[in-house]
């Protein structure tokens, strides 16, 4: 979620598991959806794994404790932003009705007399930040710098009465707080006026030599794979759940200046969001007459799994949607900005395709993703379906020029977030892949063209028919975080 999320999504959920203990640096590796992966061949080398867990096809959840004794709570996995936060006992279980941490129940817990706040798109959360061990996925973070919320406005209420099921009546595993996995430059100490970055949690495992290679990996699979049903691995990659080869393109540095509403913030140059240039996209297989369509210059994009929908600027939008559909046969919805296409699209052999170069200047191997039309395609509970891509100045904290990545697109990519190299890893992921885990970050092109399935089939079982994601208009506006209102600029 960068800038703005549409709504606090992305919960990571029970159902754990925990890599063997070991002295040297190794993975951690967490699943996603209700199902027990094996470990196979996993070894202590390959690093901690955990599942993610898909949320009615518009959030991603990890289980963590916080303290020590440790605390459970499920949380937003979320690439978008840099903190990492759960509501603490302080806060009225009439606005946090999820687990709390109880600072008292902790031997482990210091207090630090830093505000936190933060704001998404329907609410915020407000607290101090406290330094506690960390858990996850049998990996610990001592004296981990993290967030309480005392008080929150319509983060976890508001989304029942939208529809978001976020409380146990509705699901299984609500979202109890969210992890950012941003850079430190994205935590909201830093953009404080007066204030410092802190090192977050995924950048701690990789300061400390907890893992073996200094990069996470996500796999959020099939939107119709519910549950526990996704990965994530820190310290290395599952070689299992992509196809071809690991393809990279550098992150940008960006200056951030905060908006004049918000007096409190500071400007911050540096790496903050995971940015890279996007150049523009192919369509084929589609009924429009211009499949080919390309940025004038190549566009910072940010790669965000915190938010639900795509977001890219308005011409593009209204090119893709026509490539996609053909002249005249979609309109746009003017409550969310989003075009409302044929269901039966669903049932057409298109695929979307990503581009993205190393450079400000397009390329002719671009790095890309390709996303079969089925797999971007939501419906809502009226039976209307709608191109899981949105005009950016629709819902963008960012303008009408800017572009975000979120899931709609992510999920047919099996991605490398290299922390060490400042870089992003993207091949064609394998839906509903098994395990084959590798400690070495090393595979894959530094740039080029990433091999992989042109597949618009998506995953096994599924031919012609649309996914089963089931979302109401506010659900399809309400997927963007909002950290600190800014205009970002590439070094």
């Amino acid at each position: 979620m960068i800038l703005s999320t549409l709504f606090f999504a992305l919960v990571l959920g029970s159902g754990t598991l925990q890599a063997s203990e070991t002295d040297q640096p190794s993975l951690i590796r967490l699943p996603f959806v209700e199902r027990v992966n094996s470990l196979g061949g996993f070894t202590k080398r390959d690093g901690y794994k955990s599942s993610l867990y898909n949320s009615h096809g518009n959030q991603y959840l990890v289980a963590l404790s916080i303290g020590t004794p440790g605390q459970k709570f499920t949380v937003t996995l979320d690439t978008g932003s840099g903190d990492l936060w759960v509501p603490s006992t302080d806060c009225p279980a009439l606005v946090c009705p999820v687990s709390r941490f109880d600072p008292t129940a902790s031997s482990t817990y210091n207090t630090t007399d830093i505000p936190f706040k933060i704001t998404y798109g329907i609410g915020a959360a407000n607290g101090t930040y406290i330094k506690d061990t960390v858990t996850v996925g049998g990996v610990a973070v001592k004296q981990q710098q993290l967030a309480l919320a005392s008080y929150s406005t319509n983060i976890f209420t508001r989304m029942t009465t939208q529809g978001l099921r976020n409380t146990t009546a509705n699901d299984a595993v609500p979202a109890s707080g969210l992890l950012g996995l941003g850079y430190p430059g994205l935590t909201s100490t830093a953009h404080q006026k007066n204030g410092t970055a802190y090192t977050p949690f995924v950048f701690n495992l990789m300061q400390q030599n907890l893992i073996q290679d200094p990069v996470f990996s996500i796999y959020l699979n099939n939107v119709n794979e519910k549950n526990w049903a996704g990965e994530i691995i820190f310290g290395g990659v599952d070689s299992s759940k992509y196809s071809g080869n690991l393809s990279y393109v550098p992150v940008q540095q960006i200056t951030a200046t905060p908006s004049s509403a918000n007096a409190s913030s500071t400007a911050v140059t540096g790496y903050m969001f995971w940015v890279v240039y996007g150049q523009g996209i192919l369509v084929t297989g589609g009924k429009g007459s211009t499949p080919n369509i390309q940025y004038a210059t190549p566009l910072p994009t940010i790669i965000d799994t915190g938010t639900t929908l795509t977001y890219l600027p308005t011409p593009m939008v209204q090119a893709i949607v026509e490539a996609v559909a053909g002249p005249g046969t979609y309109q746009q919805d003017q409550s969310t900005g989003m075009y409302i296409v044929d269901c039966a699209l669903a049932n057409q052999d298109t695929t979307i395709q990503l581009q993205m170069t190393p450079s400000a200047s397009s390329t002719s191997s671009p790095v890309v993703i390709n996303a079969a039309l089925k797999d971007v395609l939501m419906s809502d509970q009226s039976g209307y379906c709608y191109l899981a891509i949105a005009p950016s100045d629709s819902a963008s904290p960012f303008g009408p020029n800017s572009a975000l990545i979120g899931q709609s697109i992510l999920r047919s990519s099996y991605m490398v977030f290299d922390m060490g190299q400042n870089r992003i890893g993207f091949a064609q992921t394998v839906f509903s892949a098994g395990s084959n885990s590798d400690g070495s970050s090393s595979t894959g092109t530094g740039s080029g063209t990433s091999s992989g399935s042109n597949n618009a089939n998506g995953s096994p079982g599924q031919s012609g028919s649309s996914p089963s994601l089931v979302v109401s208009r506010v659900n399809a506006l309400c997927s963007v975080l909002v950290v600190v209102i800014v205009t970002l600029y590439v070094l």
